[in-house]
């Protein structure tokens, strides 16, 4: 029934096996006690001295700007398609990829991988190794899914080194996700191919499959299809209105079919939301918040971090010039303070990562509990 070179190889094997969940077990209770360490400290600088300089918690690894699509919404945070940003941030070399993450591994347990497209960088599964060499827990990827096929050929553990694979599916209708790729005609049914094969391809791998859908204004419809075809797959949803720069695509709040679709995904009928309910009612019903940029470190192909954040960047820091991360984020502060950022600029980004910043330290209990939930549920 699936033509797309994952049920004729079926590389990734099948069982991750006992040896394999004590290790991500062990890696968990790690990060927990390293997460907590980080948010202690920074619940003691927020709330104590009232900063908001704080230690970042994950990293958000922009592994390359290319990409084998050229989706209608895409938006780098500053009103640009990331295919038209190839040309302004170079990945790193191989070497300097894993001097990179040695540096952000000594201070940081978790990592977000995404692009552009992260697959499709010339070292990926090179880089991908190293990240679990290093030990780094949980790696999140954010992935269109094309190349997963490809990939699982060259490296059948691939899976077991990423923790949770974020698919991004649109619409349930191949025909309309073409329209919205704007890549290779029959890329929306292979991407469907590819997230309904996955269960037979990596089940027991200990990789937990996550769907992201975008929304515009077009795709409402499609959205609650997408929805209601995770919970028909018991498969977890991340669903996120789609942003244009620093702001909503769409004037959501006025479109009924919208609040409808809000209303049933936060229903008990709804689907199993990846993340914190909290942070979905905020960020669906577009809730005012306040974002604490300082609590996760971006970082573009080149190896450099915008400060404070990608949409309201002032300067760029790379971490080569610093011996630590510390270091990096005194430096950041002094050449621009993040006190009151997210109260001057008004936090108009709604992006999970911007508005689960708000949810730490509001909801910091709520937030530590799904964290959790969604890697027991890997393990």
């Amino acid at each position: 029934d699936v033509d797309n070179g994952i049920d004729r190889h079926t590389p990734c094997r099948p069982d991750a096996g006992f040896f394999s969940r004590l290790n991500q077990m062990i890696r968990l209770i790690h990060t927990l006690a390293q997460i907590t360490g980080i948010t202690v400290g920074n619940f003691w600088r927020h709330f104590v001295y009232g900063r908001d300089r704080l230690r970042p918690v994950y990293a958000i690894y922009e592994m390359t700007y290319a990409c084998n699509m050229n989706c209608t919404y895409c938006d780098d945070g500053t009103g640009n398609s990331y295919p038209d940003q190839i040309g302004k941030s170079r990945p790193l070399e191989l070497a300097d990829a894993k001097r990179m993450l040695g540096f952000l591994r000594r201070e940081l347990p978790a990592i977000y991988l995404c692009g552009g497209e992260p697959t499709i960088h010339p070292d990926f599964l090179s880089i991908l190794a190293e990240i679990d060499r290093l030990g780094f827990y949980p790696v999140l990827m954010n992935t269109n899914g094309l190349m997963l096929p490809r990939l699982l050929e060259r490296d059948p553990d691939m899976f077991r080194r990423i923790d949770i694979l974020i698919i991004s599916m649109d619409s349930t209708d191949p025909n309309v996700l073409d329209r919205l790729y704007r890549s290779k005609k029959g890329d929306g049914q292979r991407v469907i191919d590819v997230i309904k094969a996955y269960k037979k391809t990596i089940k027991g791998s200990g990789c937990k499959v996550v769907i992201n859908c975008v929304i515009t204004e077009e795709t409402i419809d499609d959205a609650m299809k997408v929805m209601n075809f995770c919970i028909d797959e018991d498969i977890a949803f991340a669903p996120v209105p789609a942003n244009r720069g620093k702001g909503l695509m769409h004037r959501f709040q006025e479109i009924r079919e919208y609040g409808a679709l809000v209303d049933r995904m936060l229903s008990a009928e709804g689907p199993r939301l990846f993340g914190s309910r909290k942070v979905f009612q905020i960020l669906m019903r577009f809730k005012s918040f306040e974002c604490h940029p300082a609590l996760r470190l971006h970082i573009t192909p080149d190896g450099m971090i915008p400060w404070p954040c990608q949409s309201d960047q002032r300067f760029k820091l790379t971490v080569f010039d610093y011996e630590s991360l510390d270091a990096l984020l005194l430096d950041a502060e002094k050449r621009h303070s993040v006190q009151g950022h997210g109260r001057r600029c008004k936090s108009p980004c709604y992006l999970v990562q911007n508005v689960s910043t708000h949810v730490y330290l509001k909801n910091p209990l709520t937030l530590t509990a799904s964290a959790v939930r969604d890697l027991l549920i890997k393990i």
